[in-house]
């Protein structure tokens, strides 16, 4: 089924055209500065294609309009920002269209030197139309449309930034988000425990960075934690990954990810080099169903080939392996793996004026070694013997080109 809304976006292309106007920005370029306060804001519009997104194997024309807005108010030892972020994306023959949005209020206090803090909150959220339900189908055998996939959430949190001695940097940072999706009409939680159920949850993060710079770059060491606490969807028992509606608890999940990193600047004088890598662990306190470890590498080169053309590519994998109560057979007999592997590009052209031409692509492949009757998932036929099969093994890939504005 394809939703198409063409007068929807174009609304917000123009909505998003009048707001740098509206802001009455300055020269391009270059934030405005009155009496305290400055702005910088961006606007691209771009268009392309796409193949795949996630476990969705639809494909078509994409068009991208992205924008946001960021008063800043300057007083002595204070500062407040006030982001505000929005995003529209229409797919044309497929329905995967969004529409996203944020807005936040971060004042940050210098409380002497080398040592400052910020706090945080506001509100994100996005809208997803009538995207096919790959767990439901009408009496036509078509996918039902759906917006459970839509979502509203709420953040707030802290950050500290010190510098203990010069050239080295603390960031601990922590945030709460809570999120908040769409109910499907017809999930019924006494009889689907998992297809339809929504995910609604909180999570506590914090994250602890220290950075030691250096002539021509910086090594750092960071430490990311997670614990999400899921309000409806319920934890899985061992091996089997079965619920018992009113005897299972809800589903918990703890993370911890530490990672060490390098950067180089100005390699040859027109590159910047970064690397990172990360070990992840997530425990599933429950039964283990979900716990697993896994190696996270993360590259990205950005090359100024000449004054007004700049590249950036960029790479990373998410390499895992589950725990022994996880599934309890796989296609080899090994244990339990996922590997997701993504990599993009993207070029910018200064024409001059805040003004650039833009053009990025992208290609994400996961791969795992589900056994058929779990890689394949049948979930159930409809009245005309129907089936639909999942294949969580997948490439997405999507290209763009545009224009961007920036002030």
């Amino acid at each position: 089924m394809t939703t198409t809304r063409p007068n929807t976006l174009l609304a917000l292309a123009l909505a998003a055209a009048l707001l740098p106007l509206t802001a009455r920005a300055a020269e391009p370029g270059a934030a405005r500065r009155e009496a305290g306060w400055s702005l910088d804001w961006r606007l691209a519009a771009l268009a392309g294609g796409f193949s795949g997104h996630g476990v969705w194997k639809d494909s078509g024309g994409l068009a991208v309009v992205e924008g946001a807005l960021t008063p800043t108010l300057h007083s002595g030892a204070f500062k407040l920002e006030l982001p505000v972020r929005f995003g529209a994306q229409q797919t044309l023959g497929a329905s995967l269209s969004e529409y996203s949005g944020s807005a936040g209020v971060a004042p940050e206090w210098k409380v002497r030197h080398g040592l400052r803090l910020g706090v945080e909150a506001g509100l994100t959220g996005a809208f997803r139309p009538d995207w096919p339900d790959l767990y439901q189908r009408d009496v036509s055998g078509h996918f039902t449309p759906t917006d459970r996939y839509s979502y509203l959430a709420w953040r707030a949190g802290a950050t500290l930034w010190a510098q203990p001695v010069a050239r080295q940097h603390l960031k601990i940072r922590y945030h709460y988000v809570s999120y908040d999706f769409r109910r499907d009409p017809s999930f019924d939680p006494s009889v689907d425990a998992e297809h339809l159920t929504p995910r609604d949850n909180g999570q506590h993060h914090l994250d602890v960075s220290y950075r030691f710079l250096r002539e021509g770059g910086a090594v750092g060491l960071r430490v990311e934690g997670m614990h999400r606490q899921d309000s409806v969807y319920l934890a899985r028992h061992a091996l089997t990954g079965s619920t018992s509606f009113g005897t299972t608890p809800t589903q918990r999940l703890d993370q911890v990810e530490p990672s060490v990193e390098a950067e180089w600047k100005d390699l040859g004088g027109a590159v910047d080099l970064s690397l990172r890598y990360g070990w992840q662990v997530q425990r599933d306190p429950f039964e283990g169903y979900y716990s697993y470890t896994g190696h996270h590498p993360r590259a990205a080169i950005d090359w100024r080939a000449t004054g007004a053309l700049s590249v950036r590519l960029e790479g990373e994998a998410w390499l895992r392996t589950y725990g022994p109560n996880s599934k309890a057979n796989t296609e080899d007999g090994k244990r339990l793996e996922y590997q997701k592997v993504g990599a993009a590009a993207s070029l910018r052209y200064a024409l001059g004026g805040g003004l650039s031409l833009e053009a990025e692509g992208s290609v994400l492949r996961e791969t795992t070694n589900y056994p058929n009757l779990f890689h394949d998932l049948v979930t159930g036929p409809n009245q005309f013997g129907q089936y639909t099969v999942i294949d969580f093994d997948y490439t997405n890939w999507k290209a763009l080109a545009g224009v961007e504005w920036r002030g």
